[in-house]
């Protein structure tokens, strides 16, 4: 197939984007990215003409030219195999890599290192559950473009514990230069370099000898699988989930390694003639990394939508992509109508696979939600999920009476900084020691979207310009989404909330005359907003998350969030006498038909109502 044939399509959108984003900003900005198609992507455009898979012949051919071109002809690397090392044997302290996940699903770990060309490498870790029921099934879960304390966030320390407790053999993996993988160096023939972002890597590898620059990110999932095959001659079937750039090697991956049965990438892709067109209607450019937009893979091999068919395409193989319509960092939108029924046409025409797409509209964040988990990728694997059992109200009751470091029933937050001591003894936590931000989580969980919550704190003291305060938050390793209530020595009542990577601390009241001493805070929240109060001058309000601004949502939170006390501001100590949580059936109603309606509006169109 020449290049030419592949490019038409695209070249034609993208020379109508270019003349679209220099028109002014008033002939696009009524455009809603969340809920409209692209005027591009409207007839006479017709997604098929980007789609060159009509028959098994056809599928074959474009993968083997995919293979050849990601290896330089040196063919699928099936026989390559990551060194490793026991690194975890259960029963003790993770190492700190796998920090953030539940111990108790884990029976063991082993740290598996895949060596490529040039001297480089990258890790990953084959997790051994304890309910052994699916463990000769492997679950590949790949996390995206993160930070080293964010490897387990949006959700994928949610579906890699969720896996562990189903049965399933887990291998979490990262891409090259994120998390855990932190080597930047690679032996070229002219020398070392040393390469510290995805761009740098694919400008400068794709031009050396031994295949394109995106096999770096690709050889590690085709070693993880040899090995595991290796060590599991009984194994049943390997299944694929990854986010954002790992949603991106969810798609490519299973694409050229059949032996992947099941995959589901989330928020990964879009084709580029799709990214131009919201470009377009957006009068602003569409951000891409250079590994999701190089011409010689996706314009001269084989572009988002094969790639999508191959995934789905062979004997018993099954590809869902997912992606979410109020996704605050990309791939959101409607626009997946379009092609949806095109692509799972061409995987029918193969005769062997399947391919479907899943709109997830739940949540309004960049992450894998609840939902995915149990209504996507639970159905896909074919189990009825173990889900850990909802204690009844109140779910949390705690006194602290009872002695321990942490106390009983509570965890450090490991993104915390310094050294915090959180002790309990008669009847108080007392958080000493350390600097900056130290927290406590419980490991209960609540579904804020099903029941209207109620949490009450009783706050004994506050060190001199400390906060204290309570937080839910979808991802107790990170706290990249939260809300809450806190309160400082000046007597400023404060709503903090982040809608991933948007925080904000709204001060609801100042409260005259408290300096430190103690307080109870309350705070009742729902579907639809909050009612905040304390006893320290009867203070009470009423509102909807719309009147916070920065886009939050009960979304943000997803169905399963976890509650925890932080004092910030250390060396001051605080304590806190006693903290309740209860989901209420029937508690509240918090707002009118009037607060829903415009609650709505934000939660469709992300902008001013």
């Amino acid at each position: 197939m020449s290049s030419r044939y592949f490019l038409a399509p695209r070249f034609l959108i993208r020379i109508l984007a270019v003349l679209a984003m220099s028109l002014p900003a008033a002939a696009v900005c009524a455009f809603d990215k969340y809920t409209e198609i692209p005027p591009l992507l409207l007839p006479p455009y017709d997604s098929n003409s980007e789609i060159h898979i009509h028959s098994a012949a056809e599928a074959n051919a474009l993968r083997q030219n995919t293979i050849d071109y990601l290896w330089g002809g040196n063919g699928l690397p099936v026989n390559k195999l990551p060194t490793s090392a026991t690194v975890y044997t259960g029963g003790g302290t993770l190492p700190a890599d796998l920090v953030g996940l539940k111990a108790a699903n884990i029976a063991g770990a082993e740290k598996w290192q895949a060596n490529m060309d040039f001297g480089y490498s990258t890790s990953m870790y084959l997790l051994r559950p304890v309910n052994t029921a699916n463990a000769n099934r492997l679950a590949i879960v790949h996390h995206g473009h993160v930070g080293y304390s964010t490897r387990f966030s949006l959700g994928i320390g949610t579906l890699t514990d969720h896996l562990l407790l189903n049965g399933f053999t887990v291998l979490s993996m990262e891409m090259p230069l994120m998390g855990w993988n932190t080597q930047t160096s690679f032996n070229l023939p002219s020398g070392t370099v040393n390469l510290t972002s995805h761009n740098a890597m694919v400008s400068t590898l794709e031009n050396q000898p031994g295949g394109s620059s995106l096999r770096f990110f690709l050889e590690p999932v085709v070693q993880g699988i040899n090995k595991f095959i290796q060590t599991t001659p009984n194994y049943n079937d390997i299944s694929m989930f990854g986010l954002s750039g790992g949603g991106w090697t969810t798609t490519l991956a299973p694409a050229v390694d059949s032996r992947i049965k099941l995959s589901v990438p989330v928020a990964g892709s879009l084709p580029l003639s799709y990214r131009d067109a919201y470009a377009a209607a957006q009068g602003s450019g569409y951000n891409d990394d250079a590994e999701q937009d190089l011409p010689a893979m996706y314009v001269n091999r084989a572009g988002y939508m094969d790639l999508y068919a191959l995934s789905g395409y062979g004997a018993g193989r099954k590809q869902i992509q997912l992606n979410i319509q109020y996704d605050n960092c990309c791939f959101y939108g409607v626009s997946s109508q379009t092609y949806a029924n095109n692509v799972k046409n061409a995987v029918a025409s193969t005769g062997a696979g399947s391919w479907d797409f899943y709109l997830d509209t739940s949540v309004n964040s960049h992450q894998v939600s609840t939902n995915a988990i149990y209504n996507v990728i639970d159905p896909a694997l074919g189990i009825i999920p173990i889900i850990p059992p909802k204690p009844p109200a109140p779910a949390i009751n705690e006194q602290f009476s009872v002695a321990g470091t942490p106390p009983p029933g509570w965890s450090y937050d490991p993104s915390n900084g310094g050294s915090p001591t959180i002790s309990s003894a008669g009847g108080l936590a007392t958080f000493s020691g350390g600097s900056g931000v130290v927290s406590i989580v419980n490991d209960t969980a609540f579904n804020p979207q099903a029941l209207p919550i109620t949490a009450k704190m009783k706050i004994n003291a506050i060190g001199p310009g400390g906060y204290l305060g309570f937080f839910f938050t979808d991802e107790p390793s990170s706290r990249l989404h939260l809300f809450g209530l806190q309160v400082n020595t000046s007597g400023a009542l404060l709503l903090a909330n982040d809608h991933g990577g948007a925080f904000q601390n709204s001060q609801l009241t100042t409260l005259g005359g408290y300096n430190g001493g103690p307080i109870t805070l309350t705070l009742t929240f729902d579907a639809v907003g909050f009612t905040a109060a304390t006893d320290f001058g009867n203070y009470t309000t009423t509102r909807t998350y719309a009147s916070l601004g920065k886009g939050f949502t009960i979304g943000d939170l997803g169905s399963e969030a976890y509650l925890f006390i932080q004092n910030y501001n250390f060396p001051a100590n605080g304590s806190v006498d006693w903290i309740t949580v209860v989901p209420e059936p029937s508690t509240i109603a918090l707002l009118g038909v009037g607060a829903v309606g415009l609650l709505a509006c934000a939660w469709r169109r992300r902008k001013a109502c």
